[in-house]
């Protein structure tokens, strides 16, 4: 091997050695810097409203939150932190789960239509990605809470055998019960 080729591959080595830096740098930083504050928000807040008794939700699990303006705007900050991932952080592995996180925010913030679009870009984004069990269950939810219980009866009907498939159990029996509710409204 002479001096050239030996250069070359040197160069080579370099070359892949900071691209793969470069992705792990974006994960760290995007993780904690805006992800993991975007997390421990967002966990507090769901605390928060499970605290909260909820008018009706003993009769309908699924009706839409009620929550203090400071709740909401923990949900906010979230929403705020997870965009920021998704604008400053493009090839970072948390965009998923930063979709993930706005959807599940507007659900409990009420935005429905926003959490459809957030729950549909997921879906249409990260089709292979773990977690798209729970991104079709939230949009299930937000299209029945948005009065399209059609679309949702739809997503369920997929649903069901697909998380008993991967067993995931709990999410089969919540889109179970969400299917139930659809079938008491309409008598």
């Amino acid at each position: 091997m002479n001096i050239s080729s030996k250069h070359s591959v040197f160069f080579i080595i370099i070359g892949f050695v900071f691209l793969a830096g470069c992705s792990t740098y974006h994960n760290v930083t995007a993780y904690f810097n805006t992800y993991y504050n975007a997390k421990n928000i967002f966990n507090e807040a769901v605390r928060e409203v499970e605290k909260l008794p909820q008018k009706d939700r003993d009769t309908n699990y699924f009706r839409t939150y009620t929550i203090p303006k400071s709740t909401a705007g923990k949900f906010e900050k979230v929403i705020e932190k997870c965009s920021k991932i998704i604008q400053l952080y493009p090839q970072s592995s948390f965009i998923d789960r930063s979709l993930l996180m706005i959807g599940q925010s507007c659900i409990y913030r009420g935005e429905t239509e926003s959490a459809i679009r957030k729950f549909r870009e997921f879906l249409e984004n990260f089709p292979s990605s773990p977690l798209r069990l729970e991104a079709k269950m939230g949009l299930s939810i937000a299209l029945y809470q948005s009065g399209k219980s059609d679309e949702a009866i739809q997503i369920i009907n997929d649903l069901i055998p697909e998380s008993e498939s991967e067993g995931e159990e709990n999410i089969s029996l919540i889109v179970i019960l969400l299917e139930g509710q659809i079938m008491i409204d309409r008598e």
